[in-house]
């Protein structure tokens, strides 16, 4: 889709989630220290829209342990533009060497509304 957020200018594209639908990140890997992420979306406007997403976290290596965490973003009727998410801090599921797969779902909930994410950031500085 094309668009981007206004906070970072970190591409040309972001990704629209009209409402019922549903979209899937790719899966990344993360270590101990990186267990908040959080998210550049553009609020709809629309007071009761929210944006569910869940996050997939597999340990590495991959012996079937699997942690699904869910989080809400809450629309913000007032609020105008791109904005950074809440941090949603993750339940870490380490494995013995210290990482674990993360894989992002995301749908709408709520009001009827399209929301739009741009860039996904692992706290505190790895952009993905």
């Amino acid at each position: 889709m094309n668009g981007n957020n206004t906070l970072f200018r970190s591409g040309s594209r972001s990704l629209r989630i009209p409402y019922g639908a549903t979209a899937r990140s790719r899966t990344i890997c993360v270590g101990r220290g990186e267990e908040g992420v959080r998210l550049v979306v553009e609020h709809p406007r629309v007071r009761g829209a929210i944006l569910h997403v869940q996050v997939i976290g597999r340990t590495i290596p991959d012996n079937g342990t699997e942690t699904v965490l869910a989080f809400d973003v809450n629309a913000d009727a007032n609020a105008n533009g791109w904005r950074p998410s809440p941090r949603m801090t993750l339940g870490a599921v380490f494995g013995r060497s210290g990482q674990q797969t993360l894989t992002f779902r995301f749908s709408t909930r709520g009001t009827p509304a399209t929301w739009r994410i741009d860039d996904v950031y692992v706290d505190p500085f790895k952009p993905y």
